[in-house]
């Protein structure tokens, strides 16, 4: 095992790679994520064999710039401060052609699944990867993910504490606090060691992927990570987004003229909006015949919430109060099987 006593770990869910060569990361992307042979824990042995950071990535398998991360990392030969584990987990989906584009893979969405029961492929996945994480007692763990649509970088956690603004600083200074419960690894991972999510941008973004490279190196080489903590006075907190979603068997489409009569239909650059402050009134979109039935909206305490927020004007979705949005997408499929967006009252 080189030497790392702490990782005496075995699982018949994924395989375990430890101190990998650099030549292995020097490959396409999917010529590599084909060369495992399925879901793989990554190791690499750190000048302090004692402690463990964790970063997992891949969860979803349209959101690479984790798994660009950990190419680049791969083949850098840099020796982290403390032992690193990367987890790479949706290897089928991103593989399935298109590549990058299928965000799960014959079955439920992998970061729902992370409370029990845990039945099917995602879950026992998701439960192995739990008990993984506390046998290593980590430091720390970075969830990175991308958005679905154009957008700055920003963490997303559960608690509004210094040591998760400051992983925050290794990517950015903005930081949903949130009290969802929505089946997520963070959820899952909280009182386990402190754990952020971090969305790097868009997915098909350079600059997304060049962030997950420099925030997963920083990451890795700090000799002490909770130490300069002066910086995580620098993170600005947006509390507790609501979620809009479609009700059952209701339908958004994208653009001007949309191919097909949808229930509610937003522009085709929608994601524009992303952090953008959108001031009461404002016109989101054209609703169908179901009018603003067509959606619901709920808070953390699960209260339905649409009517506080927005309303229904000439078959026009309007803003009745100044908002925020977060994560917009303009990918029909997502839309539909997750949400339209969060957002937050100004």
């Amino acid at each position: 095992m080189n030497g790392i006593c702490n990782v005496k770990y075995q699982s018949d869910i994924f395989k375990i790679v430890i101190n990998p060569e650099p030549e292995s990361f020097k490959r396409n992307p999917i010529d590599f994520l084909q060369s495992l042979s399925g879901p793989t824990w990554f190791v690499f042995e750190g000048h302090n064999t004692d402690k463990n950071r964790v970063v997992t990535t891949l969860l979803h398998g349209n959101e690479p710039s984790g798994l660009f991360a950990l190419l680049h990392w791969g083949v850098s030969q840099i020796k982290p401060s403390v032992t690193l584990h990367i987890f790479v987990l949706s290897i089928e989906a991103a593989c399935t052609s298109p590549h990058f584009t299928q965000r799960n893979h014959e079955g439920k969405d992998q970061n729902r699944c992370f409370s029990p029961p845990y039945h099917n492929t995602q879950g026992k996945r998701a439960e192995a990867l739990i008990k993984h994480l506390q046998h290593l007692q980590p430091e720390a763990l970075l969830d990175l993910h991308n958005s679905s649509g154009r957008g700055p970088a920003y963490s997303v956690s559960t608690l509004e504490d210094v040591e998760r603004k400051w992983l925050t600083t290794l990517f950015s200074n903005e930081m949903i606090l949130t009290h969802l419960c929505m089946g997520t690894l963070m959820e899952a991972a909280e009182n386990i060691c402190p754990t952020i999510t971090v969305e790097c941008g868009g997915s098909d973004s350079d600059i997304a992927h060049q962030i997950g490279c420099d925030g997963l190196t920083r990451f890795a080489v700090c000799e002490n990570l909770y130490n300069p903590i002066n910086k995580s006075d620098k993170v600005k907190i947006y509390k507790h987004p609501r979620r809009l979603e479609l009700t059952i068997n209701s339908s958004v489409s994208y653009g001007i003229n949309p191919k097909h009569k949808a229930d509610l239909t937003l522009p085709s650059n929608a994601d524009k909006w992303n952090f953008e402050p959108l001031k009461k009134g404002k016109i989101l979109g054209e609703l169908g015949d179901k009018g603003i039935s067509c959606l619901t909206a709920k808070n953390s305490k699960g209260e339905k919430v649409l009517q506080t927020y927005f309303s229904e004007e000439n078959n026009k979705l309007i803003l009745k109060k100044s908002l925020r949005l977060f994560m917009v997408t303009t990918q029909t499929s997502i839309a539909e099987s997750d949400c339209l967006f969060y957002f937050v009252p100004i």
